[in-house]
């Protein structure tokens, strides 16, 4: 059974995995983008307001960690991949009445008008 500290290792590698392939490392994304890597067990800063303009402080509890871990469940890697994706969109689920992002609209369709205002997020977030 993964352990608290090894859940948020996880979601912190989740959250930057794709970026740090374009810089090769998390700590190399984080400081390119001026982002705040995680330095708390259970804490992690959501990016928001576009091309992370605005970082809010989030905290996942005990029941929260148990809820990932189930989520992600076990199996081969077709299973552990539809876990991960289950995962994320619960934790976008999670964090979203904090750092609102429940209003977001999606993708550019709105233009830029909404860059800069909390919730809302783009690909960079």
């Amino acid at each position: 059974m993964m352990g608290r500290g090894l859940a948020a290792a996880a979601l912190a590698a989740l959250l930057a995995g794709c970026a740090a392939a374009q810089s090769g490392s998390p700590e190399g994304w984080f400081a390119a983008h001026n982002g705040v890597p995680p330095r708390e067990s259970g804490r992690v800063s959501v990016c928001h307001g576009f091309g992370c303009h605005l970082k809010t402080a989030v905290g996942f509890s005990e029941a929260d960690f148990r809820q990932m871990r189930r989520l992600v469940g076990t199996g081969g890697p077709a299973a552990e991949r539809e876990g991960i994706r289950r995962m994320i969109a619960w934790a976008e689920r999670r964090v979203a009445p904090v750092v609102g992002s429940q209003d977001d609209h999606p993708g550019l369709d709105i233009g830029l008008g909404h860059a800069g205002q909390a919730g809302q997020m783009d690909c960079i977030d």
